[in-house]
This record gives structure tokens, C-alpha cells and sequence, in this order.
């Protein structure tokens, strides 16, 4: 299996006004930074706002909510799959009728607006003036402009990761292209430097995996049927 490589799909929030018990999915902001809501059965999916954690938007969204609204505790927000919004929605605008008898299935899909503004606030953006991008394009072939086309820049600038790349390398005297997820790293002096997180496509067997060394019949069977076919 591919890792490193699955991006964050895309999302989308159910908010639950929790002084009237309104439930809408959102599709927009108010003037007074409440959140516009939707029916969720009826809802589109084409006019909910959809976030996605490489192009993080939710943290602008959240942060605008936050400065805006009068009285933020009083809603809530849970996220929701786009691609499987149809059938989760409707389940989920269920629940939050009653969301205390339902809380502990409701916890791992709710967004907390000082948790999204603390990390991003964590998150010191990198200083770009201190990347060499003459050094970058020579090793690794990587052009500004390109990032900056892709959107990827902007995700990297805040310690996020690219998204997959082609990248050129000298592997054995070799030149080759590979594909890689980029993110930056600034060392004690200031430099900043690229970090490359290649794409491992098959696992290495020969290395223990919690302490357990893999027999040849191990790999014989990891390889042929994805089943150690043994609890070890």
C-alpha cells in the first residue's frame, strides 16, 4: 500500500444552533458571523461549503466565526464527508436532535473552533526570504512558480505538507524522477530547508515491526495474500 499518499477528502459542517435546536449544513457566513445553514436533507452538496485539510480553509472560517459572532458557544459544528454527505447527513441531523444521548458517537466528529485557531496559531509560518529557491530548483528540480500555481506553497509556508510532486534526485550517480510530498523545515541557523517524503510503495519486511522479525514464509505470505495468515 502507497502511504503517505492519501490526501484528507474533502468535508463538510453541520452546525446545531444549541439555544433553538435549528441543524443546517453550512453553506456560508453571515454578516454577523453566525453560520448560513441549509436543510440537511434537501441541501446540495454543490452549495455547502466544503473544506479540505490541505487546502485548510476551515481555519479562516473558524477564525472569521469566532471574531464575528456574538455569542459563539452557542452553536456547534461536526464534519461530515462530501462524498458520502447524502446518506451520513440526514443520520447525523438525526442525532443532533438529541446530541447528549448520542455524545459519545457525535465527540470524534466535532470541530471546536479554539482548537482549530490555537493549532494554526502553534503553527509559526515559515519566513520565505530564507529559502534558496536557486538551491531548490538545482537539487530537486523544484520551481516557485509551479508551488505557487498548485496552491501547494501556501500549505508548505504553514508547516504542511504538498501535495504529490515530481521531484528529480541523484540516486547512484543516476538522475531520476520520483514523486514526493514536500514540507519545509528550518534548521538552528535559520536556513530553510526542503524535506522530501517519498512514497514507500511496498513495506520493508526486513525491519522488526513491533519487536517481531519476519520469517521468510512471513514475507512469502505478506506478499502473496496481504495476510500474515498468524497471530503473532
Amino acid at each position: 500500500m502507497e502511504q503517505d499518499q492519501t490526501q484528507e477528502k474533502d468535508q463538510v459542517l453541520i452546525a446545531r444552533d444549541n439555544e433553538s435546536g435549528k441543524i443546517g449544513a453550512v453553506t456560508g457566513m453571515n454578516d454577523d458571523g453566525t453560520p448560513k445553514m441549509s436543510d440537511v436533507k434537501s441541501a446540495k452538496l454543490s452549495d455547502l461549503v466544503k473544506f479540505n485539510i490541505r487546502q485548510n480553509p476551515l481555519e479562516a472560517f473558524m477564525s472569521n466565526f469566532l471574531r464575528q459572532c456574538k455569542n459563539p458557544s452557542m452553536f456547534s459544528f461536526f464534519k461530515v464527508a462530501a462524498d458520502n454527505y447524502e446518506k451520513e447527513a440526514p443520520v447525523m441531523g438525526e442525532m443532533l436532535k438529541d446530541p447528549e444521548t448520542h455524545k459519545s458517537m457525535l465527540e470524534d466528529r466535532e470541530v471546536k473552533p479554539s482548537d482549530e485557531i490555537s493549532e494554526t496559531q502553534k503553527n509559526k509560518p515559515v519566513d520565505e526570504s530564507k529559502i534558496d529557491w536557486a538551491e531548490l530548483k538545482e537539487r530537486w528540480g523544484v520551481d516557485k512558480e509551479q508551488l505557487e500555481k498548485s496552491g501547494d506553497l501556501r500549505e508548505m509556508l504553514f508547516n504542511r505538507k504538498s501535495a504529490l510532486v515530481t521531484i528529480t534526485t541523484d540516486v547512484g550517480g543516476k538522475v531520476q524522477q520520483v514523486d514526493a510530498r514536500l514540507s519545509f523545515q528550518t534548521d538552528e541557523q535559520g536556513k530553510v530547508n526542503l524535506v522530501p517524503h517519498l512514497i514507500r510503495k511496498y513495506p520493508n519486511l526486513n525491519e522488526e515491526y513491533n519487536g517481531y522479525k519476519f520469517t521468510d514464509e512471513d514475507k512469502e505470505n505478506l506478499r502473496t495474500t496481504g495476510n500474515l495468515g498468524k497471530v503473532v
